[in-house]
């Protein structure tokens, strides 16, 4: 199984995932699909428009190495975050969702409220950005959730994961 866990940046996702995998599981980063932590030199390789292109190769070449792993694997950051956080457009994310489905995968949505989050990110000092529109981000990981489930992805919302902790 293909966990894709998606969710706000600081609404719980890492944590989820050590606080769910088995011992033998991957848990699966891509920060090298974040335009906001690449240096300005891998932007400046990256530039007039190939930054979607760029992440769609990886996207399809993770893809294909996930299809027969022996372990169930949890994608911390996905390519649901590449469209909420605008780094692809409409046309490739819902490629990569009909991509993605053929594999077997399962959304969980940590859906923290972005005050939690906006707490959580300033306490941890993460300073890689500081003008995110959280609600506005929050509205878009909705509409991506509902079109997942529309075309038949099972997915799992987990409402303030770690809010009481």
């Amino acid at each position: 199984m293909l966990y894709l866990v998606e969710g706000l940046n600081s609404s719980g996702k890492t944590t989820w995932i050590e606080n769910n995998k088995k011992i033998g599981d991957r848990h699966i980063t891509t920060y090298y699909l974040n335009p906001l932590r690449w240096s300005r030199k891998k932007k400046e390789l990256i530039q007039n428009g190939g930054i979607a292109n760029y992440c769609l190769g990886c996207y399809e070449m993770l893809r294909t190495s996930l299809v027969n792993l022996p372990c169930d694997a949890y994608w911390d950051r996905t390519f649901i975050s590449a469209w909420v956080y605008y780094t692809i457009n409409e046309d490739m994310f819902e490629y990569l969702c009909k991509e993605y489905l053929s594999v077997n995968t399962k959304v969980i949505f940590i859906d923290t409220d972005p005050q939690i989050c906006m707490s959580r990110f300033k306490k941890n000092r993460k300073r890689y950005v500081s003008n995110f529109d959280w609600y506005g981000l929050r509205d878009r990981f909705h509409e991506a959730i509902s079109k997942m489930k529309r075309i038949g992805y099972d997915i799992k919302v987990i409402p303030n994961y770690g809010a009481t902790q």
